[in-house]
């Protein structure tokens, strides 16, 4: 029984102190506040106070004090706008005039461009393009030699055949050439020995030589654009 009298006077001796400790720390908390005004408003003065304290104890920048200013070029003095701002009107929209300097330096660099560049080169219509889909005279075969001059490109043909004439395989030829749009011209000229025709057609041109090769009796065909 006395002990736990004992106790219980323990706990209310502890809660009294406890009361006590704690009116006391509400009461400083109140007496700060209406002396030193909200917490906020502590952090903010003492913030302010130390970012004063580091800059006074910086050591001073150079290049931002008063100095002596660069000396003027001899001479008379004439205004002059930066590049950037030539051409700009107050309210800041682009004039129309322009820069006559702007001017000569493109019209230089254009005439410069254009002598410089060479003109593309322009593709000339090869004999297989400008003959698609003609017929050759049955009796003439392909002469395939790599020494004659304009196969590479395409644009010379050799053919020869036995057993005709000069005269039939240039009619036979120029009936296909106009069968294929082309305006025939050259029959008028035609010799047994020889014959030389023309066909045009959009501006391009295919020249067929018929000859007779008294050797061997063969004729022989050279086209080309």
């Amino acid at each position: 029984m006395c002990h736990d009298r004992a106790v219980r006077d323990i706990l209310v001796v502890l809660f009294w102190l406890w009361l006590l400790i704690a009116l006391g720390v509400y009461g400083y908390r109140i007496v700060r506040r209406v002396s030193q005004g909200p917490k906020a408003e502590r952090e903010a003065r003492a913030a302010g106070t130390d970012a004063s304290a580091a800059d006074a104890a910086a050591p001073p920048r150079k290049g931002f004090g008063r100095g002596t200013p660069p000396p003027l070029p001899e001479g008379p003095l004439e205004p002059r706008l930066p590049r950037s701002l030539e051409g700009v009107t107050p309210d800041g929209r682009t004039s129309d005039a322009a820069d006559p300097r702007d001017d000569d330096t493109d019209t230089a660099g254009t005439a410069a461009a254009s002598e410089a560049a060479p003109p593309p080169p322009v593709a000339r219509t090869t004999l297989a393009e400008a003959l698609a889909g003609i017929s050759m005279p049955d009796s003439l075969l392909p002469v395939i030699d790599p020494g004659l001059p304009g196969l590479a490109d395409g644009r010379i043909a050799h053919f020869a055949g036995t057993g005709t004439t000069v005269s039939a395989v240039a009619t036979a030829l120029a009936d296909e050439l106009r069968r294929l749009g082309y305006g025939v011209d050259g029959l008028d000229t035609m010799t047994p020995q020889r014959a030389g025709l023309s066909g045009t057609r959009d501006g391009t041109t295919v020249s067929a030589a018929i000859e007779l090769d008294d050797a061997d009796g063969s004729v022989r065909v050279q086209l080309h654009t």
